[in-house]
């Protein structure tokens, strides 16, 4: 261990390190990576909502979590469906998938 560390690696606890996966992984899922936003032209507020989706929340609840009107949040994924040409909330979640490095823990 004393050489990793000499060597400029890092070193932890495998329980730390379980953890920050899982933790990194939770962030990759709910943010957008810059592709989604330059491929779509997403607003920042879209991608959130995506990743929003993507955990599967109802509106409601995303309207909520951000303090929102639920119907605002309907206007925003309208217009996030329109400009990614999905039909639905699954379609979407869908296009964006492919686009987001997952980390496996």
């Amino acid at each position: 261990m004393v050489r990793a560390v000499a060597a400029g690696e890092a070193v932890g606890p495998p329980c730390f390190s379980l953890s920050l996966f899982h933790c990194a992984a939770q962030e990759i899922s709910f943010l957008t990576n810059r592709r989604e936003k330059t491929k779509f032209g997403l607003t920042r507020r879209e991608q959130q909502l995506i990743g929003l989706i993507r955990m599967g929340l109802t509106n409601k609840e995303i309207g909520n979590r951000l303090n929102l009107s639920e119907q605002t949040v309907k206007n925003h994924i309208h217009r996030a469906l329109h400009k990614a040409g999905a039909s639905d909330r699954q379609e979407i979640v869908e296009i964006f998938r492919a686009d987001i490095p997952r980390v496996v823990p």
